[in-house]
Formats: structure tokens, C-alpha cells, sequence
């Protein structure tokens, strides 16, 4: 790991983390960059940029991105095809270099940019910028997807990517069908899930990038094997959904599930080598804490952080859910925190067998006669706690109700129904 964020990652852990976040976000959300010492993890090489529109939407080959006196690849509305607020672009090829920048644009209001890469796997070294107001973007490239070490997002909505073979649309009268065909060009359609055909959906791979949402939005991660191997997801009071699949089926990304129940089988996903998602309450904000939301065959957290803390706002939650097992070791974190009025969110653990081997699962409040830590809710029908492991909701708080009772949260192990 690099030498600050090692740094960092361990002030985190032992103590309040909100300074050095806040600082963190505003290098990042004004363009700014770290210096950096070269370490494992890491490229062999820098990524060359290679940015080639496939001409299946819109103009037709011959017009290609092009780097502007800025030194970004301009990729505008003339580059894809637009059915309403839906922007499409469709490329043979998208490696975005070490230090580069790709930016989209669009000359009218846009609700959704929604990219696939037809030909070959991406790398994303560099910063994918959309300079579209409140735009969602989708990334979709069923080769496979990596963000390396220099990757960041500049994106005004939320951020999707996936290896999914398509994205299913749906119109307001219920009419369901796959972007970039004839209907989705001709009928204003919003995105609605990600598709699998593939028995054997490619990885993503998140390999000690720092990549942060736009306040309040979401950050999705959908694929086959998902990995965040040291980089750092942040969606301050929004959402990180991360699914893996290995099956034909649907994801389907709803206000309050994320729902992957037409997959006969899932995918692992891994966190691990000090990565962090974190969903806090930004600093001098009432926004509240977000949601982390993780669906997988097996899970594994290691030496690694998952926190959601808040201040002003009560509500958010952290809940992992996997058909195997989930795994937190070597000093893994998994933590909601309240430092003021605010209840601090719960923690959701289900898994037919979970083991703890030297980690933590905690909800904590702060101040005194203030917000009460959330609960943690554990459904499994095996729960293994090995070396130092711990599981605990630690209150300063003397929070009453209406009848002057006081507020305790819970900790509850329940058995897995066996359907």
C-alpha cells in the first residue's frame, strides 16, 4: 500500500476518521492529486489510451473522440445516439491511460449516459469525467473491467459499471427491452437491470483506485468474480451496490433491494489488502449515512474497512448477503458510527456459515444523550468467532423513549431459514 494511505487507513481504524476523509474528498472533487510512492499493488506498466467508437449508434466510424486543447478526449453528442433523456455510445475499444482524462458531453438535458465496449476488455487508468448535470452513467463492457491505481470518477449522478451482456430499459407503460436496439433508440426508456447470457460473466477488478460517487448518489459494481483489491469506494449518504453472478439472470437495482434472485448461481466477491467503502454523512451535512448492499456466492473481508457513520440523520444500513459463506479476517472492520442526534445505521449479516477470525462488527455512538448505535442483526446456521474476534454495539448515549424507558439497541443471532 502507498505510504499515506496506509497512513490513513490505520488513523481510521483507531481513531475518528472524519478529517482525514473530508480532506481526501475535496483533493479528489477538485481535481487534485496525491503523490504517491510506486507499490504493490500496481501496473507493470501505464495504460496506453485507446478510445475507439465502434459506429454501431450514431455517426458512423469515422468520427472519433479527439484530445482537446484541455487534454481530454472529447466524447460528445455527436459521438452516440440520443432516444429522449437517454445519451448512447457504443465503442470498439476503451482503455483510458495513466493521467488522461475521457469526458463525455451532451448538447441537451440528459438523464442517462449509457456506454458498452463491443471489442475487448477495459482498463481504466485515468479520470472518466462526465460534464453532464445530474446524468447517470453506465459503463458496460461483458469482456471485463479494471481500474487501476490512477483511476477517478468525476461524474454528476451516479456511477454503474458492469460486465452484464445488456441493459434492460422500461418504459412508463411497462415495456421492457435490451438497450441499444431499435425500440431503445426510438422510445424514452429508463434503465431498469442488468442482463446476464454468459454461463461465466468476466471479472471487475478495483485495484487501489480511489473512486467516489457524487454525494447522495450511487456507486455499482455488477459482474462475475468482483474484486477490490486496496481501493477505496465512496459514496457519501448514498449507495454502493455490489453484485457478483455466475449465472444467466437479471440484477435488478430497486429504491430498497438489490435483488439477484433469478441466478441459479452468484459469484464471490472480495475485499481485501486494506481496501474501504464507506457511505458517512459528509462533514457539516444532514444528509445521513448511505446504504451498502452486497449480494455474492461468498464474501470475504480482509484487512479491510466497511463503515457507514453519520451525525444529523438516523437511517442507513450495511447488508451483506451471501448463499455460501462470509468471511471477515485479519483485522477486517465492519462499522456504523453515530456522532450526534442521529441513530447510527444497522448491520445485516446472513450467510449459511459466517466465521469471524480476528475482526470486528460494531455500532457505536459517541456523545452523550444523543443517537443510539444501530443493531446488528446476524442469520446464519453456522457462526465460528476465532482469535480476538468481536461483535458489539458500544453506547455513551442515555437516549429515552416517550414513556422515560431507555433505548437500547440489539444484537441478535438468529438461525438461517433452511429454504
Amino acid at each position: 500500500m502507498y505510504p499515506y494511505r496506509r497512513r490513513l487507513f490505520y488513523r481510521h481504524r483507531y481513531a475518528k476518521q472524519a478529517v482525514v476523509r473530508y480532506a481526501l474528498l475535496v483533493a479528489l472533487s477538485i481535481g487534485g492529486t496525491l503523490s504517491m510512492v510506486t507499490a504493490e499493488p500496481s501496473f507493470a506498466q501505464d495504460v496506453v489510451t485507446r478510445i475507439v467508437r465502434d459506429g454501431t449508434v450514431g455517426a458512423d466510424a469515422t468520427l472519433q473522440p479527439i484530445l482537446n486543447d484541455a487534454g481530454a478526449y472529447e466524447i460528445g453528442e455527436a459521438h452516440g445516439a440520443r432516444s429522449g433523456g437517454n445519451l448512447f455510445h457504443s465503442f470498439e475499444h476503451f482503455d483510458l491511460g495513466t493521467a488522461n482524462v475521457a469526458e463525455f458531453s451532451a448538447a441537451l438535458p440528459t438523464d442517462n449516459v449509457i456506454s458498452r465496449v463491443t471489442g475487448g476488455a477495459s482498463t481504466i487508468d485515468g479520470r472518466l469525467r462526465s460534464s453532464i448535470p445530474r446524468a447517470d452513467f453506465y459503463f458496460l463492457n461483458p469482456q471485463g473491467v479494471t481500474f487501476g491505481p490512477n483511476a477517478r470518477l468525476d461524474v454528476q449522478g451516479s456511477f454503474h459499471t458492469s460486465t452484464a451482456d445488456v441493459v434492460h430499459m422500461r418504459d412508463e407503460d411497462g415495456n421492457t427491452f435490451q438497450a441499444f436496439s431499435e425500440e431503445s433508440l426510438l422510445r424514452t426508456a429508463t434503465p431498469s437491470a442488468f442482463g446476464f447470457i454468459s454461463q461465466s460473466p468476466a471479472s471487475i477488478l478495483v485495484n487501489a483506485s480511489l473512486l467516489r460517487a457524487h454525494p447522495g448518489e450511487q456507486f455499482s459494481v455488477v459482474g462475475g468474480p468482483i474484486k477490490i483489491q486496496n481501493g477505496w469506494i465512496f459514496a457519501e449518504s448514498g449507495r454502493i451496490n455490489i453484485s457478483s453472478v455466475a449465472s444467466p439472470g437479471e440484477v435488478i437495482i430497486s429504491e430498497s433491494e438489490l435483488d439477484t434472485s433469478s441466478f441459479s448461481y452468484l459469484g464471490d466477491v472480495r475485499v481485501t489488502d486494506e481496501a474501504w467503502l464507506d457511505v458517512s454523512e459528509p462533514l457539516f451535512e444532514s444528509t445521513g449515512a448511505g446504504e451498502i448492499r452486497i449480494r455474492a456466492a461468498n464474501f470475504t473481508l480482509d484487512n479491510s474497512l466497511i463503515t457507514a457513520n453519520t451525525e444529523n440523520d438516523s437511517g442507513g444500513v450495511i447488508d451483506i448477503h451471501a448463499r455460501g459463506l462470509v468471511t471477515l479476517s485479519n483485522q477486517a472492520i465492519l462499522s456504523t458510527k453515530t456522532s450526534g442526534t442521529a441513530d447510527a445505521p444497522d448491520i445485516l449479516l446472513t450467510a449459511p456459515s459466517i466465521i469471524l477470525q480476528e475482526a470486528f462488527v460494531s455500532t457505536e455512538s459517541e456523545l452523550l444523550e444523543e443517537g443510539k448505535p444501530g443493531n446488528i442483526r446476524i442469520q446464519t446456521k453456522s457462526l465460528a468467532m476465532l482469535g480476538v474476534s468481536i461483535v458489539a454495539n458500544t453506547s455513551l448515549s442515555f437516549k429515552q423513549d416517550e414513556n422515560d424507558n431507555f433505548v437500547s439497541p440489539e444484537i441478535r443471532i438468529t438461525p438461517l431459514d433452511p429454504s
